[in-house]
């Protein structure tokens, strides 16, 4: 499950999910905060590839749900809330993750917040990059250079 932070909400999102050896058929549910429920289904293509997909139009939509039709793996590896995002994760959006827990998963909340990325000293300004197995953060420690310092 998906749900994201207050004045965020599913306009122009995609979802970017990675496949395995067989195709895959997904049903990307979303919910609104009366209730309301829409669902769409979509097949993702074999095998071992990334794909993004975009979501319907669904303003003011705040909670995501995505589920596997039929058995079947695949893996969330991205969720763009707007066609301008520039990162796979929305960082600092107020967004979490939620896994249904099974065998293998334990339900562990993942929080997209780069200030948990930031040593205490420091100050963070945000993801540049999360498209690989690091995340680059901009960060600045210490305090900053003064006229006449030698650093």
């Amino acid at each position: 499950m998906v749900a994201v932070g207050p004045g965020e909400d599913f306009s122009a999102a995609a979802v970017r999910l990675r496949t395995y050896k067989e195709p895959v058929e997904i049903e990307a549910i979303l919910e609104w905060p009366s209730g309301e429920r829409r669902a769409q289904r979509f097949s993702l293509p074999p095998p071992d590839g990334f794909h993004w997909h975009n979501l319907p139009t669904a303003p003011g939509a705040t909670t995501l749900i995505l589920r596997h039709v039929d058995g079947g793996f695949s893996r969330l590896a991205g969720l763009r809330l707007d066609a301008a995002a520039v990162t796979n994760w929305p960082w600092d959006r107020g967004v979490t993750v939620t896994p249904t827990p099974s065998e293998d998963i334990d339900e562990t909340v993942i929080r997209f917040d780069s200030a948990d990325l930031v040593p205490a000293e420091c100050e963070g300004a945000g993801v540049l990059d999360d498209s690989g197995g690091m995340i680059a953060v901009a960060v600045r420690c210490g305090r900053p250079n003064e006229p006449g310092d030698a650093r």
